[in-house]
């Protein structure tokens, strides 16, 4: 957990970052932009509305192993075992 944690906030850090470059508040408030809920994790959340308004989305499937899309399935499959487990 302590490294998931850390990680979370760096990631959380940098997308506070952006957020505060791009529109100038910090948790996806942007008016001309509202957070575009797609899963369970409103961190990633706020990265893919930001990441939506400055990139055509077909460019992202080159960028990298994992697309915003397979990142979202994989959030979502985390969150679903972690409600299974706390049943």
């Amino acid at each position: 957990m302590e490294h998931a944690a850390k990680y979370h906030n760096k990631a959380e850090s940098i997308i506070d970052y952006l957020e505060v470059v791009d529109c100038g508040s910090i948790g996806g408030y942007d008016n001309a932009n509202p957070i575009k809920r797609s899963g369970h994790y409103e961190l990633y959340d706020r990265f893919l509305t930001v990441l939506a308004k400055h990139n055509n989305q077909d460019d992202l499937k080159n960028c990298c192993y994992f697309t915003p899309q397979t990142l979202g399935d994989y959030f979502k499959k985390v969150y679903d075992l972690r409600e299974t487990f706390n049943k």
